[in-house]
């Protein structure tokens, strides 16, 4: 048996309470650095995703 591990790229959008419905800008490098932050701070080692019988960890988190 092998074991894997998969590379996933995401978009995360983030809202101030009460912001429009209007599309997103992109975010300036600080504030990128603070949801990076606190992605990973959320799911390193908690979150998890199945793929078939297999069940997979989130181990690290980076900003691209």
């Amino acid at each position: 048996m092998s074991f894997h591990r998969f590379v996933v790229t995401v978009e995360v959008t983030v809202a101030a309470p009460g912001a429009s419905g209007e599309p997103g800008i992109p975010a300036d490098a600080n504030f990128a650095d603070a949801i990076e932050k606190a992605v990973a701070g959320a799911t390193v080692g908690k979150a998890k995703a199945k793929k078939g019988s297999t069940d997979y960890t989130v181990e690290k988190v980076k900003k691209v």
